[in-house]
């Protein structure tokens, strides 16, 4: 009877911004005026340190803990729609905030989150070697291979399909928030070469 309010719920929780609370209370400015202009822990880092930064990469992460906990209690199984797309809109609320006018981050470390909850060893396999992966090519050929190595080790190791699918949808709302960000940089550049 309350899987149907899951994914407002997720889409909530996924809009707390601890980014924009911590340097906002820490410097007095918004996190979008500062550093990347990005409300996710590698920015905070940039921006308040080592500390700040991995405190804001845990909380992130635990959004995406927190509401696959909240689909349990729920009721909510992997394969029901109301989990698919509650876990997909906490993804699009830390990128897109009510709370800050739809603006966020990107969104990785709370899909980490999500994805944790079911197969730790693997997301743990693909994020390292998503770390490594950096060090030879573009950022987001690194998650997407890192992303792969999930994707690959649950659908055929543990057959479970809906698992090994969920990390290509949470990839959506990172993508396109990637290339929005992407592009507002350029923006950015020109005018200031103007």
């Amino acid at each position: 009877m309350l899987k149907p309010i899951f994914p407002v719920l997720a889409y909530v929780i996924g809009s707390l911004s601890p980014s924009f609370f911590l340097v906002h209370c820490n410097r007095g400015e918004s996190i979008f005026n500062l550093g990347s202009g990005n409300a996710g822990a590698g920015n905070v880092f940039k921006i308040l340190g080592f500390k700040w930064g991995m405190l804001v990469g845990v909380m992130d992460f635990l959004k995406g803990v927190i509401v696959v906990l909240l689909a349990r209690v729920l009721g909510s199984e992997i394969a029901d729609p109301f989990f698919i797309m509650g876990a997909v809109l906490c993804v699009c609320g830390h990128n897109w905030s009510v709370f800050l006018r739809f603006k966020g981050g990107t969104g990785l470390a709370t899909s980490i989150g999500i994805l944790i909850m079911f197969y730790p060893i693997y997301i743990l396999i693909s994020v390292a070697a998503g770390f490594l992966f950096e060090f030879f090519v573009p950022m987001e050929l690194a998650v997407f291979l890192g992303g792969s190595i999930y994707i690959i080790a649950v659908i055929f190791l543990e057959k479970n399909l809906w698992i090994g699918l969920l990390p290509l949808l949470l990839g959506i709302p990172i993508t396109i928030k990637r290339i929005q960000w992407k592009k507002n940089k350029l923006r950015e550049i020109s005018l200031q070469k103007q």
